[in-house]
Protein backbone atom coordinates (compact mmCIF):
# COMPACT_ATOMS: atom_id res chain seq x y z
CA UNK A 1 0.00 0.00 0.00
CA UNK A 2 2.52 2.34 1.23
CA UNK A 3 4.75 1.86 -2.37
CA UNK A 4 1.61 2.18 -4.23
CA UNK A 5 1.38 5.62 -2.43
CA UNK A 6 5.14 7.06 -3.26
CA UNK A 7 4.67 5.89 -6.63
CA UNK A 8 1.40 7.76 -7.46
CA UNK A 9 2.98 10.85 -5.99
CA UNK A 10 5.77 10.06 -8.47
CA UNK A 11 3.85 9.69 -10.73
CA UNK A 12 1.81 13.43 -10.08
CA UNK A 13 5.21 15.15 -10.36
CA UNK A 14 6.49 13.69 -13.83
CA UNK A 15 3.53 14.58 -14.40
CA UNK A 16 3.42 18.47 -13.62
CA UNK A 17 6.99 18.79 -14.24
CA UNK A 18 7.16 20.41 -17.54
CA UNK A 19 9.87 22.81 -19.48
CA UNK A 20 10.17 25.48 -22.02
CA UNK A 21 7.93 25.16 -24.66
CA UNK A 22 10.13 26.17 -28.06
CA UNK A 23 7.97 29.31 -28.66
CA UNK A 24 8.69 30.13 -24.85
CA UNK A 25 12.91 29.45 -25.55
CA UNK A 26 12.58 31.49 -28.55
CA UNK A 27 10.70 34.55 -27.09
CA UNK A 28 13.94 34.31 -24.55
CA UNK A 29 16.39 34.20 -26.93
CA UNK A 30 14.68 37.08 -28.78
CA UNK A 31 14.14 38.89 -25.65
CA UNK A 32 18.15 38.46 -25.09
CA UNK A 33 19.23 39.52 -28.82
CA UNK A 34 17.09 42.81 -27.97
CA UNK A 35 19.06 43.67 -24.69
CA UNK A 36 22.08 42.64 -26.57
CA UNK A 37 21.34 45.12 -29.43
CA UNK A 38 20.56 48.06 -27.03
CA UNK A 39 23.58 47.46 -25.38
CA UNK A 40 26.10 48.03 -28.93
CA UNK A 41 26.09 51.80 -28.60
CA UNK A 42 26.53 52.18 -24.88
CA UNK A 43 29.37 49.68 -25.40
CA UNK A 44 30.91 51.85 -28.48
CA UNK A 45 31.04 55.05 -26.94
CA UNK A 46 32.71 53.61 -23.90
CA UNK A 47 35.23 51.84 -26.09
CA UNK A 48 35.49 55.36 -27.84
CA UNK A 49 35.69 57.41 -24.24
CA UNK A 50 38.74 54.67 -23.01
CA UNK A 51 40.78 55.37 -26.37
CA UNK A 52 40.03 59.36 -26.11
CA UNK A 53 41.70 58.63 -22.01
CA UNK A 54 44.38 56.86 -23.14
CA UNK A 55 45.67 58.59 -25.89
CA UNK A 56 45.49 61.94 -23.33
CA UNK A 57 47.53 60.04 -21.08
CA UNK A 58 50.31 59.33 -24.08
CA UNK A 59 50.15 63.26 -24.88
CA UNK A 60 51.36 63.98 -20.80
CA UNK A 61 53.25 61.86 -20.78
CA UNK A 62 55.24 63.04 -24.33
CA UNK A 63 54.54 66.99 -22.52
CA UNK A 64 56.32 65.72 -19.13
CA UNK A 65 59.31 64.07 -21.49
CA UNK A 66 59.42 67.53 -22.65
CA UNK A 67 59.33 69.54 -19.96
CA UNK A 68 62.43 66.71 -18.56
CA UNK A 69 64.63 67.54 -21.26
CA UNK A 70 63.88 71.58 -21.09
CA UNK A 71 65.07 70.70 -16.97
CA UNK A 72 68.76 69.07 -18.26
CA UNK A 73 68.91 71.39 -21.19
CA UNK A 74 69.15 74.87 -19.74
CA UNK A 75 65.36 75.63 -20.22
CA UNK A 76 65.64 74.93 -24.04
CA UNK A 77 62.64 73.06 -25.13
CA UNK A 78 63.65 69.89 -27.47
CA UNK A 79 64.12 70.91 -31.24
CA UNK A 80 61.54 70.46 -33.81
CA UNK A 81 62.82 70.78 -37.19
CA UNK A 82 60.93 70.80 -40.49
CA UNK A 83 61.47 67.11 -42.06
CA UNK A 84 63.98 65.62 -39.74
CA UNK A 85 65.95 62.96 -41.55
CA UNK A 86 67.63 59.89 -38.61
CA UNK A 87 70.37 61.94 -37.61
CA UNK A 88 69.04 65.69 -37.35
CA UNK A 89 68.62 67.18 -34.10
CA UNK A 90 65.25 66.68 -33.53
CA UNK A 91 62.08 65.29 -30.55
CA UNK A 92 61.78 62.62 -33.16
CA UNK A 93 63.84 61.27 -36.34
CA UNK A 94 62.88 60.44 -39.36
CA UNK A 95 60.21 61.23 -42.21
CA UNK A 96 57.19 58.89 -43.13
CA UNK A 97 55.54 58.91 -46.29
CA UNK A 98 52.98 61.21 -47.58
CA UNK A 99 50.78 61.01 -50.56
CA UNK A 100 48.21 63.71 -48.97
CA UNK A 101 51.29 66.22 -47.97
CA UNK A 102 53.21 66.81 -51.29
CA UNK A 103 54.02 63.55 -51.94
CA UNK A 104 56.67 63.59 -49.42
CA UNK A 105 59.34 60.49 -48.93
CA UNK A 106 60.09 58.34 -46.33
CA UNK A 107 63.57 59.01 -44.96
CA UNK A 108 65.25 57.07 -43.72
CA UNK A 109 63.81 53.96 -44.88
CA UNK A 110 61.65 51.76 -42.27
CA UNK A 111 61.39 54.85 -40.07
CA UNK A 112 57.69 54.20 -39.87
CA UNK A 113 57.44 51.30 -38.88
CA UNK A 114 60.57 51.27 -36.56
CA UNK A 115 60.66 52.62 -32.88
CA UNK A 116 64.32 53.01 -32.94
CA UNK A 117 64.09 56.55 -34.30
CA UNK A 118 61.36 57.27 -31.47
CA UNK A 119 64.57 57.13 -29.48
CA UNK A 120 63.31 54.68 -27.17
CA UNK A 121 65.58 52.01 -27.84
CA UNK A 122 68.93 53.58 -27.01
CA UNK A 123 70.39 56.80 -29.38
CA UNK A 124 72.33 54.80 -31.66
CA UNK A 125 70.88 52.01 -34.12
CA UNK A 126 69.01 51.81 -37.13
CA UNK A 127 70.08 51.08 -40.62
CA UNK A 128 72.38 53.13 -41.44
CA UNK A 129 73.06 53.25 -37.99
CA UNK A 130 72.76 56.60 -37.35
CA UNK A 131 73.20 58.54 -33.56
CA UNK A 132 69.85 60.15 -32.75
CA UNK A 133 70.58 64.01 -31.24
CA UNK A 134 67.55 65.95 -29.11
CA UNK A 135 65.37 63.17 -28.98
CA UNK A 136 62.37 62.95 -25.95
CA UNK A 137 62.92 58.95 -26.50
CA UNK A 138 65.38 58.76 -23.34
CA UNK A 139 62.55 60.37 -20.89
CA UNK A 140 59.59 58.39 -22.44
CA UNK A 141 60.82 55.12 -23.15
CA UNK A 142 57.53 53.94 -24.02
CA UNK A 143 56.89 53.34 -28.08
CA UNK A 144 53.14 52.88 -26.93
CA UNK A 145 53.02 56.63 -26.04
CA UNK A 146 53.90 58.11 -29.04
CA UNK A 147 50.88 56.62 -30.92
CA UNK A 148 47.19 56.61 -30.65
CA UNK A 149 45.31 53.44 -29.74
CA UNK A 150 42.22 54.71 -32.40
CA UNK A 151 44.44 55.39 -35.11
CA UNK A 152 44.40 52.49 -37.56
CA UNK A 153 45.97 54.01 -40.44
CA UNK A 154 48.25 51.45 -42.40
CA UNK A 155 51.21 53.31 -44.25
CA UNK A 156 51.30 53.08 -48.03
CA UNK A 157 54.90 52.07 -48.36
CA UNK A 158 54.83 49.01 -45.73
CA UNK A 159 51.01 48.60 -44.81
CA UNK A 160 51.58 48.46 -40.95
CA UNK A 161 50.79 50.69 -38.49
CA UNK A 162 53.16 53.54 -38.44
CA UNK A 163 54.75 53.93 -34.74
CA UNK A 164 53.72 57.60 -34.17
CA UNK A 165 50.56 59.45 -34.78
CA UNK A 166 51.80 62.60 -33.36
CA UNK A 167 53.37 65.76 -34.40
CA UNK A 168 54.41 69.03 -32.55
CA UNK A 169 53.37 72.68 -32.72
CA UNK A 170 55.76 74.19 -35.34
CA UNK A 171 56.12 77.19 -33.08
CA UNK A 172 57.35 75.63 -30.04
CA UNK A 173 61.19 75.00 -31.03
CA UNK A 174 64.10 75.05 -28.93
CA UNK A 175 66.52 75.93 -32.25
CA UNK A 176 64.44 78.71 -32.27
CA UNK A 177 63.68 78.14 -36.27
CA UNK A 178 60.13 77.43 -35.60
CA UNK A 179 57.38 77.54 -38.43
CA UNK A 180 58.96 80.94 -39.39
CA UNK A 181 57.21 84.28 -40.41
CA UNK A 182 56.34 87.32 -38.14
CA UNK A 183 54.85 84.93 -35.40
CA UNK A 184 56.43 84.38 -31.89
CA UNK A 185 59.02 80.45 -31.42
CA UNK A 186 59.08 79.33 -27.86
CA UNK A 187 62.44 78.19 -27.20
CA UNK A 188 62.70 77.88 -23.69
CA UNK A 189 59.88 77.01 -20.94
CA UNK A 190 60.43 80.45 -19.90
CA UNK A 191 59.12 82.19 -23.49
CA UNK A 192 55.44 81.62 -22.20
CA UNK A 193 53.38 84.66 -20.64
CA UNK A 194 52.49 87.75 -21.57
CA UNK A 195 50.34 87.14 -24.95
CA UNK A 196 49.91 82.99 -24.37
CA UNK A 197 50.57 81.35 -21.51
CA UNK A 198 51.89 77.86 -21.21
CA UNK A 199 48.91 76.52 -20.13
CA UNK A 200 47.19 78.17 -23.43
CA UNK A 201 49.50 77.00 -25.56
CA UNK A 202 49.65 73.56 -27.05
CA UNK A 203 52.96 71.74 -28.01
CA UNK A 204 52.11 68.34 -29.06
CA UNK A 205 49.18 66.86 -30.95
CA UNK A 206 47.55 63.70 -33.41
CA UNK A 207 47.45 64.76 -36.62
CA UNK A 208 46.06 63.56 -39.59
CA UNK A 209 47.52 60.25 -40.85
CA UNK A 210 47.36 61.62 -44.69
CA UNK A 211 49.27 64.56 -43.75
CA UNK A 212 51.50 62.89 -40.96
CA UNK A 213 55.13 63.08 -42.45
CA UNK A 214 57.50 64.79 -39.85
CA UNK A 215 56.85 66.02 -36.14
CA UNK A 216 56.73 69.35 -37.01
CA UNK A 217 52.72 70.03 -37.23
CA UNK A 218 52.40 73.42 -39.35
CA UNK A 219 49.51 75.61 -39.84
CA UNK A 220 49.48 79.02 -41.48
CA UNK A 221 48.54 81.40 -38.92
CA UNK A 222 48.40 84.28 -41.35
CA UNK A 223 44.79 85.52 -43.13
CA UNK A 224 41.62 85.87 -41.69
CA UNK A 225 40.95 83.27 -41.14
CA UNK A 226 44.03 81.45 -41.33
CA UNK A 227 44.65 78.91 -43.77
CA UNK A 228 44.84 74.85 -43.27
CA UNK A 229 47.99 73.10 -44.24
CA UNK A 230 48.32 70.07 -41.70
CA UNK A 231 45.64 68.90 -40.15
CA UNK A 232 44.44 67.70 -36.81
CA UNK A 233 43.19 64.06 -36.25
CA UNK A 234 40.00 63.60 -35.91
CA UNK A 235 39.71 60.34 -33.78
CA UNK A 236 37.71 60.26 -31.01
CA UNK A 237 34.14 61.26 -32.30
CA UNK A 238 34.36 65.15 -33.05
CA UNK A 239 37.79 65.60 -30.36
CA UNK A 240 40.73 65.92 -30.75
CA UNK A 241 43.83 65.32 -28.04
CA UNK A 242 46.59 67.65 -27.07
CA UNK A 243 49.14 68.54 -24.49
CA UNK A 244 49.92 72.28 -23.05
CA UNK A 245 53.37 73.61 -22.05
CA UNK A 246 52.85 73.84 -18.69
CA UNK A 247 52.36 69.51 -18.66
CA UNK A 248 48.87 69.05 -18.81
CA UNK A 249 46.59 67.71 -21.76
CA UNK A 250 43.02 67.87 -22.87
CA UNK A 251 40.57 67.12 -25.68
CA UNK A 252 39.79 69.95 -27.84
CA UNK A 253 36.11 69.17 -30.15
CA UNK A 254 36.14 70.20 -33.72
CA UNK A 255 33.33 72.34 -35.16
CA UNK A 256 33.45 72.59 -38.42
CA UNK A 257 36.89 72.31 -41.31
CA UNK A 258 38.31 69.75 -39.70
CA UNK A 259 35.06 67.63 -40.00
CA UNK A 260 35.20 67.62 -43.73
CA UNK A 261 37.18 65.22 -45.44
CA UNK A 262 40.63 65.07 -46.49
CA UNK A 263 41.84 67.89 -48.03
CA UNK A 264 40.02 69.73 -45.86
CA UNK A 265 38.45 73.37 -47.16
CA UNK A 266 40.87 76.47 -48.09
CA UNK A 267 40.32 78.30 -44.67
CA UNK A 268 37.66 79.25 -42.44
CA UNK A 269 35.59 78.07 -39.53
CA UNK A 270 35.88 78.27 -35.65
CA UNK A 271 38.53 75.02 -35.65
CA UNK A 272 41.32 77.21 -37.82
CA UNK A 273 40.84 80.03 -35.38
CA UNK A 274 41.13 77.68 -32.23
CA UNK A 275 44.36 76.54 -33.64
CA UNK A 276 45.90 79.51 -34.65
CA UNK A 277 45.27 81.34 -31.42
CA UNK A 278 46.48 78.43 -28.92
CA UNK A 279 49.96 77.85 -31.33
CA UNK A 280 51.90 81.11 -31.35
CA UNK A 281 50.82 84.88 -31.52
Amino acid sequence: MKADFFKSVELSRATDTRGFTLLELLVVIAIIAILAVLQIPALGRAKTNAKGISCLSNMRQLQLGALLYAYNNNDYLPANVWLAGGATQNWEAGTFASPGANNVGENPTGCATNPFYLGVQGLRGGNPVVTLVGSIGPYVRVAGAYHCPADKYLDPVWHMQRVRSCSANAWVDGTGVGGGGNYNVFKKISDFGGRLAASGCFVYLDENPLSLNDGWFFYNVAGNPPIVHDQPAVNHGRYASFSFADGHAEPHEWHDVFLQSFPPGSAGGTDTIWLAQHGTY
